[in-house]
This record gives C-alpha cells, sequence and structure tokens, in this order.
C-alpha cells in the first residue's frame, strides 16, 4: 500500500512522463501536485517509489533526478484492484462455499440416515 503523497506523485508522473515513461522535469511534476506540495517532498516520495520499484532513478548530476516509471507503478492501480479481488475470492466468497457445502451435506446425511416414519 502506498501513502497519500505516493499515489499524488505516481498519478502526477501519468499525466507528465512521455510515451517512454520517461519524465526529467521535476517542476512539472510539482505543477500536478497540491501547492502545499514541496521539491523536498517530491524528492522524498521519488526515493520511496523508487525503493518499492515503482519508478527508476537515475543520477544526472546535482540534485536533478531522470525518472522512469515502472510496469508496476504505470499500472499501479490495476495492480490494486487484482490484489483486492483476491482478498474477496479468498477470505469471503471460498467460505461462503464451503459453509453451503457443508450445510447441504450435513443435511443430506442426515436425512439418508433418519429413521423412516411410517
Amino acid at each position: 500500500m502506498l501513502d497519500k503523497k505516493s499515489k499524488i506523485v505516481l498519478k502526477a508522473l501519468t499525466k507528465v512522463c512521455l510515451p517512454n515513461n520517461y519524465c526529467e522535469s521535476t517542476d512539472r511534476i510539482l505543477t500536478h501536485c497540491p501547492n502545499g506540495f514541496t521539491e523536498t517532498d517530491l524528492y522524498h516520495t521519488l526515493n520511496y517509489l523508487h525503493r518499492k520499484e515503482l519508478v527508476k532513478l537515475t543520477d544526472i548530476g546535482g540534485s536533478k533526478y531522470s525518472i522512469q516509471m515502472t510496469y508496476e507503478g504505470k499500472n499501479y492501480n490495476e495492480f490494486q484492484r487484482i490484489k483486492v479481488k483476491q482478498f474477496f475470492l479468498k477470505s469471503i466468497f471460498v467460505p461462503i462455499v464451503v459453509a453451503i457445502i457443508t450445510t447441504l451435506t450435513t443435511l443430506l446425511i442426515k436425512g439418508l440416515f433418519s429413521p423412516v416414519s411410517p
């Protein structure tokens, strides 16, 4: 899971990155971030996203980076939707189906072995 700032930066990156997923201007990224978002916040967030392997950072001198979104970073929301679907399938749907099958099996066995009344 990502924090709010990381989600904001990922969303901004998808807007400003070139078709090859590169972005070299942090100023353009900051224009797509809320007013209180500072350049320091951006650098810390980019480093965090780099550790999560959602972006690749290449130092191009000074405090400048060349930023490239990875496949996981570009499609982060889709991967999150898949995780939520898997959670619901494993944690909610499967237990309900197992409970229904168990109940029906119990009723069937109970009906087979109950004494027949005249």
